[in-house]
C-alpha cells in the first residue's frame, strides 16, 4: 500500500562548538535543490538550518518525511533528530558526507541513506514511498527492508549541472537572516589531496554548469554577497575570466568570496578580473608551513608559492582567509 506524502522537511543540524558556518549563516545547497525540484512536483517543502533559525518541531511533527544532512561534525546531532522522530513514527532520510562514508553507522538511526549526491536518488525514493513499493531500483540509496540491510548499486553522478532548478532559498526557515547567498557553479576538483573528501563525494573530473546558467542565478539575486560554493572555484581560470568580464559588462558586481588554491596566484590576468568583478576575499587552502605535510597530504604546493600567492593577493587588495590541516603525523607540537 502506497504511503500519503504530502509534506517533506529536511533538516541541517548545528554543529557542537564554534565553526564558520555558525558566524556566517551560510546553508548548505543539497537540501535547498532535492527541496526545491519535490516542491517544483507538488510537494509541500520546508527547510531548517539550524544555524540559521530554530526548528519549528511542531511542523516538523506534522510531517509525512523528513530528510536530515549531515556532515562529521553535526552528525551526532543529526543522529539524536532522527531516534526522536522515528519513536514519533515518522520515516527518516538521512544524506550528507558523513552518510555516504559511514552509511551503516547511519542506518541505525534512519530507514534510509542516500549516498553521494542526492538529487535523483531522492525524488525516486519519494516517488516509490508514495507508491508502497521497495525502493530496491534507486541507485544511490541503502535502506532497512524488514529488518535487512540493502545497499543499491552507487549513482552515476550528475553531469548536466544546468539541468538541476536554480535552490529556491525562501524554503528555508528564516531565509531572511541569509545576508550572503551562496552560488554553486561546478562540482568535483582535478586534484586529489588525501585529506579531501570532495573527490570521493564529487569526483575529480570538473563538472561546470555554463556561465549563461550562472549568470541567470545571480541576476535573480538582490544580496549585496556572493559566496561561490566551488570546492575550486579556479580549477578552470578560462572559464572564470569569461564570467567575471560577464559580471563586469552586466554589473552584477555584489562583493564575492570563493574558495581557491594557491596556484590562482600564477594568473595575474585572472587576479585583475577577479578584484574589477567585486573579488574581495578568497578562501585558499594552504594547509600546512610544513613541507613535509604538504607532500605527506599530495597537496602539490611548496611554502614559498604560500608566500607567493598571499603577496600577489594582497597586492590587488584581495583578502586571504587560510584555511588549515592540523593533525599531520608529520607535525610536531
Amino acid at each position: 500500500m502506497g504511503r500519503d506524502l504530502k509534506s517533506i522537511r529536511f533538516i541541517e543540524p548545528r554543529a557542537p562548538g564554534h565553526h564558520v558556518y555558525g558566524r556566517i549563516k551560510l546553508p548548505r545547497l543539497g537540501i535547498p535543490i532535492i527541496g526545491t525540484i519535490l516542491s517544483q512536483r507538488g510537494f509541500d517543502v520546508r527547510v531548517y538550518c539550524q544555524d540559521i533559525q530554530e526548528v519549528d518541531w511542531a511542523d516538523v511533527y506534522r510531517a509525512d518525511l523528513v530528510g536530515i544532512s549531515v556532515t562529521t561534525s553535526t552528525a551526532p546531532a543529526g543522529y539524536q533528530i532522527a531516534d526522536r522522530l522515528r519513536q514519533r513514527g515518522i520515516p527518516v532520510v538521512m544524506g550528507g558526507p558523513h552518510v555516504t562514508f559511514l552509511t551503516e553507522e547511519a542506518l541505525e538511526h534512519a530507514e534510509y541513506c542516500v549516498r553521494g549526491e542526492g538529487e535523483y536518488t531522492m525524488v525516486e525514493l519519494v516517488e516509490c514511498l508514495k507508491r508502497g513499493e521497495e525502493p530496491k531500483h534507486v541507485a544511490g540509496l541503502s535502506y532497512v527492508w524488514n529488518g535487512e540491510i540493502k545497499h543499491n548499486p552507487p549513482r552515476e553522478l550528475v553531469q548536466d549541472l544546468d539541468s538541476l532548478p536554480f535552490p529556491n532559498l525562501s524554503l528555508i526557515h528564516g531565509a531572511r537572516h541569509i545576508r550572503i547567498t551562496p552560488v554553486l557553479t561546478s562540482r568535483g576538483c582535478p586534484f586529489d589531496c588525501i585529506f579531501c573528501s570532495v573527490t570521493e563525494m564529487f569526483g575529480r573530473k570538473l563538472r561546470k554548469r555554463s556561465i549563461e546558467s550562472v549568470i541567470e542565478e545571480l541576476k535573480g539575486h538582490r544580496h549585496k554577497q556572493i559566496f561561490f560554493y566551488d570546492d575550486n572555484f579556479t580549477a578552470d581560470r578560462e572559464r572564470v575570466k569569461i564570467l567575471c568580464e560577464e559580471l563586469i559588462r552586466l554589473g552584477l558586481t555584489a562583493g564575492w568570496t570563493a574558495q581557491a588554491r594557491v596556484d590562482v596566484a600564477k594568473d595575474e590576468e585572472l587576479l585583475k578580473l577577479m578584484r574589477r568583478s567585486n573579488c574581495f576575499m578568497l578562501y585558499i587552502g594552504l594547509e600546512s608551513v610544513n613541507p613535509d605535510t604538504l607532500e605527506a597530504f599530495n597537496k602539490r604546493q611548496r611554502v614559498e608559492e604560500i608566500e607567493e600567492c598571499i603577496r600577489k593577493l594582497h597586492k590587488y587588495n584581495i583578502m586571504v582567509h587560510g584555511m588549515f590541516i592540523t593533525g599531520a603525523d608529520q607535525d610536531s607540537p
